[in-house]
């Protein structure tokens, strides 16, 4: 053996036990992020959901008594815009601006006529949406992506390395997180980003464009086995050292202007590539629970057909017999 070759070996050993114990560490905490979305999803909930797509701003209040009732509120730019109300097989909808009508009905200008223009309830006896079905595009109908979103969630963890929130990290950049630390008995999970490329990978004939994964950072709150928040967001501000890195290039102007000439190139060679541009997306999610006895109850209203909305509504709005 030749001098210095031992101290080499212990070093590969030592790398190695580390990985396995960041890679066993990542496991368990993947595991128990995991358990305790299930056990939240399960309960009775309130949701105060807040999407903010683009230059818009979305507010759901949910209510959730189990996975067939609940009732929920729409705000828009907070404008008070929409309100649904589902039991069993029942959809009751009642609108209060126009507004609503772009984010919930499948064809915005025909509805504007239907029978939600009065402003009143209009109850569908058989106009519930399928929640278990295939979802909309995330952030395109905000109610369904507010009631759907445990299960987005559940998907998102599935596909990452989750490890839990360390301040004393080595690699923790504080400048770069753009999300509270958790508070006394709160622990905080935090998803790994996906693929951000590199000067070697940026260019050239295989060189793909960064998606939307690789530009969010989602983060898990969880307190006493449950579910309490969620903090979720797609924007280039905490990457713009490694795209600058690998698109060599170095925007004038401050951290913003810098921020939006990045996302112009990045959307530039997506829209080359024929693939959808990346739209900044801010998402904050509070859970409570509901309390005990909470039960969602139908109002009175007009009996019609609910069909001019996107993903609900039934043919005849009633039960025929």
């Amino acid at each position: 053996m030749r001098r210095g070759s031992f101290g080499v070996i212990v070093g590969l050993v030592l790398m190695a036990s580390s990985l396995a114990g960041c890679s066993k560490a990542a496991a368990t905490a993947k595991a128990q992020l995991l358990t305790a979305i299930g056990n939240t999803a399960l309960l009775s909930n309130h949701l105060s959901y807040l999407d903010a797509v683009g230059a818009t701003q979305l507010d759901v209040d949910a209510d959730i008594e189990d996975g067939f009732r609940y009732q929920a509120s729409l705000s828009v730019d907070g404008t008070a815009a929409y309100q649904e109300i589902a039991r069993d097989d029942a959809l009751a909808a009642r609108l209060l601006s126009p507004v609503g009508l772009q984010w919930v009905a499948a064809s915005p200008a025909s509805a504007e006529a239907g029978p939600l223009a009065s402003g009143g309830w209009v109850v569908d006896e058989l106009g519930a949406p399928v929640l278990t079905s295939a979802l909309p595009t995330p952030g395109a109908d905000p109610i369904l992506d507010a009631l759907s979103y445990f299960s987005t969630l559940e998907a998102s963890v599935e596909a990452a390395e989750v490890v839990k929130f360390d301040p004393n990290a080595l690699d923790y950049r504080p400048d770069l997180d753009p999300f509270p630390r958790p508070g006394p008995g709160v622990i905080r999970y935090d998803l790994t980003p996906g693929r951000l490329p590199t000067r070697a990978t940026a260019t050239g004939p295989a060189a793909e464009p960064p998606g939307a994964n690789d530009l969010e950072k989602l983060s898990v709150y969880v307190h006493d086995g449950l579910v309490v928040a969620v903090r979720d967001q797609i924007a280039v501000e905490p990457f713009v050292q490694p795209l600058e890195r690998a698109y060599a290039v170095h925007p004038p102007g401050d951290a913003d202007q810098q921020a939006a000439a990045l996302l112009s190139l990045i959307n530039g060679l997506r829209e080359a590539a024929g693939v959808a541009p990346i739209v900044p997306r801010s998402l904050t999610l509070m859970v409570t629970p509901e309390p005990v006895g909470f039960h969602v109850v139908i109002p009175p209203a007009t009996v019609a057909s609910l069909k001019i909305l996107d993903h609900r509504g039934s043919a005849t709005g009633q039960l025929t017999f």
